[in-house]
């Protein structure tokens, strides 16, 4: 069964969830699907009650092939994390690097293709009597490229027990390629019309001027024809989606200026001239 790379999301997320491609079972260690290879590793093999153990979800994609970012953009998915955890034990947010943009048939996608690397923490309960405690998932995940098809791992991944070591520098690497807090930066953003204008200023020592871009954190707020485009100067334009049902209070997303990539969650000002302007 073969999927369109122009299809529309509604078309085919039914589908997603009813055709799964590659699914496999291992404990740390690589699953092979058609057109990817998925693994899971624990930062550490030890945890205790109260503590958090990050894990990564390492995705390596067949050449021409790419998968998803946390917002996929006009077309794509986003990764689906299923947990199996002891009884109080947590899973955090999916943490993620900044994507590259994709375009085909007129539709701007926002992931990664070669490889990716997603870290999730774990946290045991402050109560927990520990032991050895198994940590479930299955990971689904989209692979396109003249075609897209799903494909999904299923990982058992014992903690306090005989886990596999984590490979040198993984997670080094991976925290190294997350989106920092904009301490120190002066950023301001600023609603003009159907647009709203993001103000840059690092902090000093900063690396060299280079052209900006954003990625959004959700969907239908703002074109990607000039979010995920590169714009040069102190300032960044943006401008608002036709499919946005009201006008963005916060800008949500990742901003890479000067050679970093930040996690932005700041207010859209109005101007008082402006209230009332855009609907």
């Amino acid at each position: 069964m073969v999927f369109c790379a122009g299809m529309k999301k509604a078309g085919w997320l039914g589908w997603v969830a009813i055709v799964l491609a590659g699914a496999g079972t291992a404990a740390a260690a690589p699953v092979r699907a058609r057109h990817s290879e998925a693994e899971l590793t624990a930062e550490q093999a030890a945890i205790r009650a109260g503590e958090t153990v990050w894990l990564a979800l390492a995705i390596r994609l067949d050449p021409g092939w790419h998968t998803y970012w946390l917002n996929p953009g006009d077309s794509g998915m986003a990764p689906r994390l299923a947990w199996s955890l002891p009884e109080g034990f947590s899973a955090g947010a999916l943490a993620a690097p900044p994507p590259a943009r994709f375009e085909s048939e007129g539709l701007v996608s926002l992931g990664y293709g070669e490889r990716v690397v997603f870290l999730v923490p774990i946290t045991a309960p402050a109560g927990w009597g520990g032991g050895p405690a198994t940590v479930g998932l299955k990971a689904t995940w989209l692979v396109c490229s003249d075609l897209c098809l799903p494909e999904s791992a299923t990982f058992s991944l014992e903690l306090n027990g005989a886990a596999a070591a984590a490979p040198e520098g993984l997670f080094a690497e991976a925290r190294a390629r997350l989106p920092l807090p904009p301490d120190g930066w002066t950023l301001r953003a600023l609603r003009r019309g159907r647009e709203v204008h993001v103000s840059v200023e690092p902090p000093a020592g900063s690396g060299a001027e280079s052209p900006m871009v954003f990625f959004p954190a959700r969907a239908d707020e703002f074109t990607y024809d000039t979010a995920t485009v590169p714009q040069q100067g102190p300032a960044l334009r943006l401008q608002i989606s036709p499919l946005a049902e009201t006008f963005p209070e916060k800008l949500m997303g990742v901003l890479v200026a000067h050679g970093t990539a930040l996690a932005l969650d700041i207010p859209i000002e109005t101007p008082v001239e402006a209230e009332g302007v855009v609907p």
